[in-house]
């Protein structure tokens, strides 16, 4: 799983959401998730931090009830705080699969 430092915050990726520990007041906040912090599509388990110290991106999953991966999803959050989401399948031209293991490449 991913793990970065961002605006004061050690995050985490988690299989229930990013974990956010305040690294200036030494206590957990609490956990970011689908609809509470993060996009409401941005999926269900997480797999991927990344950050330039600005933007943050979070790698995620959608799985059926029976535990069957579904749909990766990049969730990124600008340097305003809004969040943008990212499906990765045929429509939106980002090959299908977990978001695991992103680069910067080109700027972005």
């Amino acid at each position: 799983r991913g793990i970065v430092e961002h605006n004061g915050e050690t995050l985490f990726a988690t299989e229930d959401g990013v974990a956010r520990y305040n690294e200036i007041t030494n206590t957990w906040n609490t956990t970011w998730d689908a609809g509470n912090g993060l996009p409401s599509n941005a999926g269900d388990i997480f797999y991927e931090l990344w950050t330039d110290g600005t933007h943050l991106v979070v790698g995620g999953a959608d799985f059926n009830r029976f535990g069957q991966f579904e749909e990766g999803i990049i969730s990124h959050r600008n340097g305003a705080g809004a969040w943008t989401s990212y499906p990765a399948d045929s429509y939106t031209n980002i090959p299908n699969g977990y978001p695991i293991s992103m680069e910067m490449c080109g700027g972005v």
